[in-house]
């Protein structure tokens, strides 16, 4: 039961830290295209922007877009646990431990605990 509560703790913190990188997707209007995203002044817009758009499109090459490589390593991990498609959380730099646990834990998989690293026995426990 604690173990649930840390990583929903932890869970909770991310997703707040997340979207404090990317601001909230109905404050950024739906892009059509990659210029569209190219034409929003803030920064912060744009990159949220280009995720959005990586997200409905399925293109993730679009992530190279955004700024900041923490931003871009955000983005994947949104995406990831937004599908709770695994393969991403590769891209997600410092997240990649986090993401693969949240996944686990999402989807009851502890086989993507082996991929925590660090945070594979808390994974294990939490599921």
């Amino acid at each position: 039961m604690k173990k649930e509560l840390i990583i929903g703790l932890i869970i909770v913190v991310l997703m707040v830290g997340v979207y404090f990188i990317f601001p909230n997707k109905s404050s950024v209007s739906e892009p059509m295209s990659i210029s569209d995203c190219e034409k929003l002044e803030s920064i912060d817009y744009r990159d949220a922007c280009f995720c959005n758009l990586a997200t409905e499109k399925k293109d993730f090459s679009i992530i190279e877009r955004i700024s900041a490589e923490q931003k871009q390593e955000a983005c994947y991990f949104a995406i990831s646990i937004e599908t709770k498609d695994f393969s991403l959380c590769e891209n997600a730099g410092t997240l990649k431990e986090t993401c693969y646990s949240v996944i686990a834990f999402n989807t009851k998989d502890s086989s993507l605990c082996e991929k925590a690293g660090s945070l594979r026995e808390d994974c294990l426990e939490g599921i």
